[in-house]
């Protein structure tokens, strides 16, 4: 799937584009208050096209699809500047890797009830599911019997 935002008919950005990309920063943390319409209008005025699309990752030995985008401004503005768009700001939400995070940044080794409140949830088979996965993609491994489970590398 892909997806392209083509810009408002214009092929570069005017000269009065600056104010409209000041206006944006000004009103970045009150989203909320800003008008819709000047708001539209600067981001036309400041964003070329934006690319998303998805495509099959592998880590380890599990294949999962992956989100991706690019973001890229007027040349007049700013050329030659693309921003990525990580999976994780746009994809559904990968607890596998969360997990994964979490046993890294453990001090001992983590077992299901660990797991199970990170996830927000007393289903002791949903966290088993999400550690399976991380086990396949080898972010960890279990280290026997009730030991618990440790990250790799």
């Amino acid at each position: 799937m892909k997806v392209w935002m083509a810009p408002s008919g214009a092929s570069h950005a005017s000269p009065n584009a600056w104010w409209p990309r000041r206006c944006v920063w000004t009103v970045k943390g009150r989203l909320q208050d800003a008008d819709r319409v000047k708001l539209q209008y600067a981001l036309r005025q400041t964003i070329a096209s934006i690319r998303i699309g998805t495509r099959m990752a592998t880590t380890g030995d599990l294949t999962c699809r992956e989100h991706f985008g690019e973001l890229r401004f007027h040349e007049a503005l700013l050329p030659g500047k693309v921003i990525a768009i990580p999976d994780e700001a746009i994809g559904q939400r990968k607890i596998w890797r969360e997990i994964g995070v979490l046993c890294r940044q453990a001090e001992r080794p983590l077992h299901l009830k660990d797991f199970c409140q990170h996830i927000g949830t007393k289903d002791m088979s949903h966290a088993a599911h999400h550690v399976r996965r991380a086990e396949r993609a080898g972010l960890m491994k279990k280290i026997g019997g009730y030991r618990g489970w440790v990250a790799m590398g």
